[in-house]
């Protein structure tokens, strides 16, 4: 029990300082681009790799955030 209060207490100072430091806020804005890209390919139905599943998601959040299309 008191572990589970130590994890929600950091999850909840994690979160408040996402929302006040710019360099948190670009990492949390990449991880939910990997994390969409990744889901995306979870549906796609094509045969990958989870390697290759996060190689290719981690591509695609880079290029968003160069402004440059795949």
């Amino acid at each position: 029990m008191r572990r589970a209060c130590m994890i929600g207490a950091m999850m909840a100072g994690l979160a408040f300082t996402i929302h006040t430091i710019p360099s948190y806020c670009r990492l949390a804005s990449s991880a939910r681009a990997v994390r969409q890209y990744l889901h995306t390919f979870d549906r796609s139905g094509k045969e990958l790799s989870p390697v290759e599943r996060l190689a290719f998601s981690l591509l695609l959040a880079k290029s968003d955030k160069d402004g440059s299309k795949l």
